[in-house]
């Protein structure tokens, strides 16, 4: 049986509140100072030598490894988010997936709402990278129902049920390709993981 889509009028909507939020060097003491025949050295400038001409390069490392991981293709399931201001919702869509197309990437547009239970539990898998293996090679342009609802009208993307998602056409535009609404609970996520496998398979025909 397929599960009965939550409309989007007959859910609460909770008002719910998220906030997020020097190591020190021992010291070194002096050692004694050991004396030959001719000059004197101390062991500790030595020390101190090795530590000031090694310190430079204590970052490089760092800093090397996070340019190459930028660079570095993404894989799974990825959120893309609408900037803020943003006039034209097929607009940004169309250049989404041109740019999404080159690296050979799918793009979906998805609608949710941070009041919908079934939203949260998917964009909750999706961050956990629950669903990477089953999509590896997914972005999902991402919508707030109420927010970019003044965008989502004039590009066909605002619907009766949450979540929904969609293919999108050449001009950006929402395609008849899409499906809306889920049930609560883990057998909602399995619901919507199903017919977007349908959906993507759609977009390949």
């Amino acid at each position: 049986m397929r599960p009965d889509p939550i409309p989007v009028d007959a859910l609460t909507r909770p008002t719910t509140t998220d906030r997020k939020s020097p190591t020190v060097l021992p010291s070194v003491s002096e050692p004694p100072i050991y004396r030959s025949t001719s000059r004197a050295f101390t062991l500790g400038s030595i020390i101190s030598l090795l530590i000031f001409a090694c310190s430079p390069q204590t970052d490089e490392p760092a800093h090397t490894t996070s340019t190459s991981d930028k660079a570095r293709p993404l894989s799974g399931v990825r959120f893309v988010a609408v900037p803020s201001g943003t006039r034209s919702a097929k607009k940004f869509i169309t250049a989404t997936r041109e740019r999404m197309e080159q690296e050979g990437r799918q793009t979906v547009v998805y609608v949710g709402a941070p009041w919908c239970a079934p939203c949260v539990l998917f964009a909750d898998a999706v961050k956990a990278g629950k669903l990477n293996q089953r999509f590896p090679k997914l972005n999902l342009v991402k919508f707030d129902y109420d927010r970019h609802r003044a965008i989502l009208e004039p590009a066909g993307y605002l619907s009766n049920y949450v979540p929904l998602f969609a293919l999108p056409k050449p001009d950006g535009s929402s395609s008849e390709r899409r499906f809306m609404g889920a049930s609560r609970g883990q057998g909602g996520l399995r619901s919507i993981v199903t017919r977007l496998k349908r959906l993507l398979s759609e977009g390949r025909e």
